[in-house]
C-alpha cells in the first residue's frame, strides 16, 4: 500500500490517499467498500449490514466502532453506549486505508498492522484514521 499526501488545488485541505498495491488489498477494498455501496440515493450509501450479522459486527470492530448492535440487513447499525457520542448510526463511508487496516486485522496480519499505523504516525495524520485503537464488543 502507498500513502499519498494530496493537496489539490482550490482546497485548503490535505487529502490523505491510501492506494492498494496488492492483490489482497486490492480484494480487501472490493469485498470491504466497494461492494457494499448501493446505487440508491440515501444518507449513507455504504452498508457494512449487508455482510450479515456476525462478519458485519466484527468489521464495526476493526473499524474502531465498539458496542455495535446489528438491526437487519436492511437497517444501519448502531453504536450503544459509546463515552463521548452517546447512541448513533454507522454512516461514515471509510477512507481506503481504514478499510486496509479493517481488512489486515480480519486475517490476522497484525504486524502489517502495526507497520501500518507506524507510517501513519511518521506522517503525522493519526487524527484522519479512525481505527489506530481497534473497538471491542
Amino acid at each position: 500500500m502507498k500513502i499519498i499526501n494530496a493537496h489539490y488545488e482550490g482546497n485548503a485541505y490535505i487529502s490523505t490517499v491510501a492506494i492498494p498495491t496488492t492483490k489482497v488489498e486490492c480484494g480487501m477494498l472490493q469485498k470491504l467498500k466497494y461492494n457494499l455501496i448501493s446505487d440508491k440515493l440515501e444518507i449513507c450509501n455504504w452498508h457494512p449490514e449487508w455482510l450479515g450479522k456476525d462478519l458485519a459486527v466484527w468489521y464495526a470492530n476493526t473499524l474502531g466502532y465498539s458496542n455495535v448492535d446489528f438491526i437487519n440487513n436492511e437497517e444501519y447499525m448502531e453504536v450503544t453506549n459509546d463515552p463521548e457520542y452517546g447512541n448513533y448510526k454507522i454512516t461514515a463511508t471509510p477512507s481506503n486505508l481504514e478499510c486496509i487496516i479493517a481488512g489486515y486485522r480480519m486475517i490476522g496480519r497484525h504486524r502489517k498492522v502495526a507497520m501500518i499505523l507506524k507510517k501513519i504516525k511518521q506522517l503525522g495524520i493519526e487524527d484522519t484514521v479512525s481505527n489506530m485503537v481497534p473497538g471491542h464488543q
